[in-house]
């Protein structure tokens, strides 16, 4: 039963690992060929996981504040950044920008502004924000995996 869930966690992973630049440049991370407790690239070059929780990235921290913390992060070698899109509880009634990810707390109701104008409250969403850190962290070279 654990070895299921580790694999699935690896596949889940996989999936949804972003295509920085090393990406594109190996492509998508896959279970080792030669050791399933090791991750590779599709060309085989090895892949090191050296990353970090920030769990609420994308709840409590402002553009600036995740900037910052991206920018320290990769200063110190991490390559991968652990968050949650949505957190259980304060996710869906603390707005961060002035918008939470859904009216009234229904995930069946996502709040979606049109535009994504970073200066404008109106156009400016909660998903807008989550879009903004995910490609400023690939720019970087780190992969945010939520």
């Amino acid at each position: 039963m654990f070895r299921h869930g580790v694999i699935f966690f690896l596949l889940v992973v996989i999936f949804f690992t972003s295509k920085s630049e090393t990406l594109i440049q190996h492509g998508r991370l896959k279970v080792s060929d030669l050791n399933p407790h090791y991750l590779q690239f599709e060309d085989g070059t090895p892949f090191f996981w050296l990353g970090d929780t920030g769990w609420d990235l994308f709840l409590r921290l402002s553009r600036e504040g995740a900037i910052w913390y991206i920018d320290q992060r990769k200063s110190q070698g991490f390559n991968i950044i652990q968050a949650v899109l949505i957190s259980e509880f304060e996710g869906v009634k603390i707005p961060n920008y002035n918008d939470l990810p859904f009216i009234d707390g229904d995930p069946e109701k996502p709040l979606v502004t049109s535009g994504n104008d970073i200066n404008s409250d109106e156009a400016y969403d909660y998903r807008d924000h989550i879009d903004y850190l995910v490609n400023y962290a690939e720019k970087q070279g780190i992969t945010l995996n939520c």
